[in-house]
């Protein structure tokens, strides 16, 4: 396959390692992590920095507090412990809890790509 198509059966892009592209750890020249693992890092920490400022005047003892840092924690995981973490929610508390928490923890995470974005440094 020619670097930049698509086949046109998807599913045999994943029947052959080599095509299996999406799925790689990308990196650049020395084994040096791109973006992405750095991307995750940064998101981390500014949704742990935003819950800390948010402790001080929130009622801590609330529900809708310990839902707030379970979205929160989910949200500082990466991709695939996400995806691990949020199955182990499923099987427990069922399918609906662990959709709402996934969409919760993509919105929080977005909110904090966009902060990023606009953060001058």
């Amino acid at each position: 396959m020619a670097l930049g198509s698509f086949p046109t059966n998807p599913e045999s892009a994943f029947l052959h390692p080599g095509n299996a592209l999406f799925f790689r750890r990308l990196s650049c020249t020395g084994g040096f992590p791109m973006l992405p693992d750095r991307l995750d890092a940064r998101i981390a920490e500014t949704i742990s920095n935003t819950i800390a400022q948010e402790r001080a005047s929130a009622d801590t003892a609330s529900p809708a507090w310990r839902e707030r840092c379970e979205v929160a924690q989910i949200a500082t995981f990466s991709d695939t412990e996400r995806r691990i973490f949020l199955s182990h929610i499923a099987e427990r508390r069922g399918d609906a809890t662990a959709m709402d928490l996934e969409q919760a923890a993509r919105n929080m995470r977005t909110t904090a790509i966009f902060f990023l974005a606009r953060k001058t440094s």
